[in-house]
């Protein structure tokens, strides 16, 4: 006896979906094809194979799973998703947790340096990674980041410099090819003669176009060799930050050295940290706070002090901490200093800091790794 069967009207032979996100509502896609329904919901007469769900919410990150939907079964994808109204993590794209230094260069690309995973360029909604493994990059542990005025990019490294030109060509600089007293470089900055200054913990080293020369206690009137950080200012004045004994002054030859009494203390065994506004105002971080220059003597401005500081493009003030972030508004002609521990950042050490042709703030951080702030007004 023979009989007609037909496949797809017995139900014993398609499967289910079932779908939820917190928040609930997000519209739901399968296979890049909206369904037109939210979650929760539940999807049945699908046939057995598998399918790519998707989840899209307003600002939140959008979430995605493959889902195997098997004959008379039901599979289930829950999603927590990801506000995005604020904070935006790249730890999905990149891999990476711990970053160290982060720069948005004159094209607008995001460019992070990571303890463990190398050099990161952003740039059109997608992240290229260069490592030990697929480039010349010395390490895959990045310290500093910097962009001179030829557009070249820096990269500190623990085994070495890096000197990315604008048309991509790569210079590496160790102590077995160059002046370099060590591999580990600190900082790095340029003054207005295009001179290009790294700090090292073995002395000052001054670069330009292939010349070298190192600065010492021994061959210079140099304070320390152990330096930490470096900037220059409008007047070409290059300042230098030291280990446990504060800050100097290099111009036009001429040394000026500013010991931890001019700050009015008696000791302080942190890394002293200099940098400058968009002008010409030039600041300190140490354990004690910040410290503000002006007229040959320096003025404690918060009791804040941080890892990183970073002038934007309205010059508010961001400080780093191990608990969150500072930053200082103007209000007229008065300066306040804000704390924000939000929740996304609560107790992160954060590492570096920038902003992009947008107006975003990134954060460079231990943890929740590179981290996108949203520009508001």
């Amino acid at each position: 006896m023979c009989c007609n069967y037909n496949f797809y009207d017995d139900s014993r032979n398609y499967g289910s979906i079932s779908c939820s996100s917190t928040p609930s509502g997000a519209s739901i896609y399968i296979n890049d094809n909206s369904t037109g329904l939210k979650t929760s919901a539940y999807i049945s007469g699908l046939r057995p194979g598998k399918y790519w769900i998707k989840y899209i919410y307003p600002e939140y990150r959008s979430d995605s799973s493959v889902a195997n939907v098997q004959a008379q079964k039901t599979v289930s994808f829950s999603s927590n998703l990801i506000d995005t109204s604020r904070f935006v993590d790249f730890t999905r794209e990149t891999g990476e947790y711990y970053h160290e230094c982060v720069l948005c260069d004159k094209n607008g690309r995001i460019i992070t340096g990571t303890a463990y995973g190398g050099l990161f360029i952003y740039s059109e909604g997608k992240f290229k990674n260069y490592n030990t493994g697929n480039s010349s990059i010395p390490s895959n542990m990045v310290t500093f980041l910097f962009q001179d005025s030829d557009e070249n990019i820096w990269v500190a490294t623990s085994l070495g410099v890096v000197k990315i030109s604008a048309a991509g060509i790569w210079e590496i600089f160790k102590t077995s090819n160059s002046v370099l007293p060590v591999n580990l470089v600190q900082s790095i900055c340029e003054d207005g003669g295009k001179n290009i200054w790294m700090a090292t913990k073995s002395g000052l080293v001054k670069y330009y176009n292939g010349n070298w020369e190192v600065f010492t206690v021994a061959n210079s009137s140099l304070q320390s060799n152990y330096c930490t950080s470096l900037c220059s200012t409008n007047d070409n004045s290059l300042w230098i930050g030291y280990y446990k004994t504060g800050v100097s002054k290099y111009q036009n030859g001429v040394w000026t050295h500013f010991p931890i009494t001019s700050f009015g203390l008696s000791n302080d065994y942190s890394y002293w940290r200099v940098f400058c506004d968009n002008g010409s105002n030039v600041f300190s971080i140490c354990s004690s706070g910040v410290y503000s220059y002006s007229s040959g003597s320096w003025s404690k401005t918060t009791k804040y002090t941080g890892l990183c500081s970073f002038f934007d493009s309205e010059n508010t003030l961001w400080i780093s901490t191990s608990y969150g972030y500072v930053i200082l508004k103007k209000d007229g002609t008065q300066e306040s200093f804000y704390f924000y521990n939000d929740s996304y950042l609560k107790d992160v050490i954060i590492r570096g800091i920038t902003q992009d042709k947008n107006k975003n703030i990134w954060f460079a951080t231990y943890d929740k790794g590179l981290v996108k702030y949203k520009y508001y007004k």
